[in-house]
């Protein structure tokens, strides 16, 4: 995964036992509805186009802040109870034309 956590008590020693968690890896745009237009693409729906991913399992689309993450790796994240990390459904579909 492209995950990075950083433990909060490098940046201030008062605090222990807190880490951040950083999301390294991108994709192409969203495309379609809120998103960037593309030819014969159209906007009812929200896609990312495969080949602009890079196959990370986690990632940010790049005009997006949202961070998408495969099921498998929402899986594993959802087992290790964290702190204010929740999860919905992307509603983004694979580009196919």
């Amino acid at each position: 995964m492209g995950v990075q956590p950083i433990l909060v008590a490098e940046a201030n020693p008062s605090i222990s036992g807190l880490s951040l968690l950083t999301i390294t890896c991108r994709s192409g745009p969203i495309i379609g509805a809120g998103g960037f237009d593309r030819p014969g693409v159209g906007s009812i729906g929200q896609y990312l186009d495969p080949s602009e991913w890079d196959g990370s399992d986690d990632f940010v689309p790049v005009n997006s802040r949202s961070i998408l993450v495969i099921a498998k790796a929402a899986e594993v994240l959802e087992t290790e109870r964290l702190d204010d990390l929740k999860f919905e459904p992307p509603c983004l579909e694979p580009l196919t034309i």
